[in-house]
């Protein structure tokens, strides 16, 4: 289903480049700091049409990703300048990438379209250096918005969505694959985490 008409419904592909650049950057808020000198290592995963990638590229980053869409990744290749490797994180550790090899994997909107998304988070685990971090955002499916959208809310009406998460039963997930839960951010709707990220640049608030 992972055609163009399906990123372009859902609003993933951004007509105005300067949208899809700001959504970006609050998502690199979220990454540890890098040092001077530091050559970090990063692996998004479920990565789309790249334009993340291209961005934490400009922020330093040295960059791979993964994704199953083959129109994504010739969108990547040829807008954004990204070689992206299609297929599944769970496939490529020990094929493409050996384990320990990431200073930080991010998984953007993409837990909830994993068939088996256990195995996939053991393989990000297993991805990450020691003392590595993974970054992941899904809809909240015990959320405010849940709750006041009913059977409205866009997380239930996606048909690449298999899983649905609330905070609880991520967590549980996370630990049973071995990872050790640091932070949780319940932001609600895009206008509360944009809110957010402009108060995190302004030094109002951390995490």
């Amino acid at each position: 289903i992972y055609s163009e008409g399906y990123y372009r419904d859902r609003g993933m592909v951004q007509d105005n480049p300067a949208l899809e650049q700001a959504s970006n950057w609050e998502r690199l808020e979220w990454l540890p700091a890098l040092q001077a000198g530091q050559k970090g290592l990063l692996l998004d995963v479920g990565c789309g049409i790249g334009s993340f990638l291209a961005d934490a590229r400009e922020a330093g980053w040295q960059i791979e990703g993964t994704e199953v869409s083959a129109w994504s990744v010739g969108i990547a290749r040829d807008h954004f300048g990204v070689e992206i490797v299609q297929g599944s994180v769970e496939e490529l550790l020990g094929t493409r990438w050996a384990p320990g090899t990431f200073d930080v994997v991010t998984c953007w909107h993409n837990i909830e379209h994993q068939r088996h998304p256990m195995r996939a988070l053991k393989a990000m685990h297993a991805l990450l250096k020691p003392g590595g971090r993974l970054v992941l955002r899904t809809p909240n499916a015990a959320s405010f918005d849940q709750w006041w959208y009913g059977q409205a809310w866009v997380g239930w009406n996606d048909p690449g969505h298999f899983f649905f998460f609330g905070v609880a039963q991520l967590e549980r997930y996370c630990t049973e694959a071995g990872l050790r839960v640091l932070h949780v951010d319940r932001g609600t709707t895009r206008a509360l985490e944009a809110l957010k990220g402009r108060a995190r640049r302004a030094g109002w608030m951390v995490g």
